[in-house]
């Protein structure tokens, strides 16, 4: 009898530990979600910014789940003259080097940038500005 109700008290508290490490999991993944949506409104104030002063013509900010997102494209950037660049929003450097893993997997690189909670809105700015100083140069 005392082994039989030490192995339902041991499948029970397997049962929790799975439980709690689900739960976990969720939360981790809701903080990363919340983290990578944060970086994404930062760029998004930038490009605002970036825009008012006449370096661009505009962005459009994709819509999560959508073709250009599931195609690692966060923002389109539109320049003057007609061209326009993808861009690729980042919140870590291990996720902007999986970003450009699969790109070169699937042959097309979209250039990436990497929020660093710790840079400055004006060192992202900066980044941005070469990423289209760069592109806009090749097209």
């Amino acid at each position: 009898m005392a082994t039989k109700n030490r192995k339902k008290r041991e499948s029970i508290r397997k049962r929790k530990d799975i439980f709690v490490k689900n739960n976990i999991r969720k939360k981790i993944d809701e903080l990363m979600i919340q983290r990578g949506e944060f970086s994404e409104e930062r760029v998004e104030r930038i490009l605002e910014k970036i825009k008012e002063g006449r370096e661009i013509d505009g962005f459009l900010r994709t819509r999560h789940g959508s073709s250009l997102d599931r195609q690692g494209i966060d923002f389109v950037i539109f320049l003057f003259g007609g061209r326009r660049i993808f861009i690729q929003v980042k919140s870590s450097p291990t996720g902007a080097l999986k970003h450009i893993q699969r790109g070169l997997e699937k042959g097309k690189i979209v250039p990436c940038i990497v929020v660093d909670p710790l840079l400055s809105d004006e060192g992202i700015e900066d980044n941005i500005l070469k990423i289209i100083k760069e592109e806009g140069e090749g097209q």
